[in-house]
């Protein structure tokens, strides 16, 4: 019988199921009985959060997803609740959150603004997943994968919050 493995918290906020955080800081997901949302059983990835200087300077360019469907009330990996139906909100494995980022959809030209709150995607190839409402703006919602381009605009909150450019 294998013990129920207990859902750990770390600075960040609540990990995903069956994720823990090693002593130097990496977030690893998977192992033996993972849930398929994180790894296939046996196989460990680490996801270390970026500084906020390599944050500042991040842009890149890869595949991006969309979830929530029509659930109303979603508990974030920062601790929040959601309503991914209206929030613009996102996950991402490895930005600080919060952070702020825009997400332009290379297939439709359109771009929206996203608050980074989450942790995820939990699929190799893709870079971020962004929840209904964000999705349904840049023309993603339909296709369900999509290029994106990512740029950070800024990241913390409030007096916090720090500009990239």
């Amino acid at each position: 019988m294998v013990p129920p493995r207990p859902v750990a918290f770390s600075d960040a906020g609540l990990l995903h199921y069956g994720e823990v955080r090693s002593e130097n800081g990496a977030i690893r997901s998977g192992g033996r009985g993972a849930c398929q949302k994180c790894a296939l059983p046996g196989a460990w990835k680490r996801y270390t959060p970026m500084s906020v200087a390599d944050a500042l300077q991040y842009h890149e360019t890869g595949y991006a997803s969309w979830y929530g469907g029509k659930a109303r009330r979603l508990k974030t990996s920062s601790g929040e609740y959601i309503n991914p139906q209206r929030s613009m909100t996102a996950a991402h494995k490895t930005l600080p959150m919060p952070c702020k980022v825009k997400v332009t959809c290379l297939e439709t030209g359109k771009s929206t603004v996203v608050r980074i709150n989450n942790r995820g995607p939990f699929h190799s190839n893709r870079l971020i997943d962004l929840t209904t409402a964000a999705a349904s703006r840049i023309g993603l919602h339909r296709r369900g994968v999509s290029r994106v381009r990512l740029e950070v605009i800024s990241v913390g909150d409030g007096p916090h919050e720090v500009s990239a450019r």
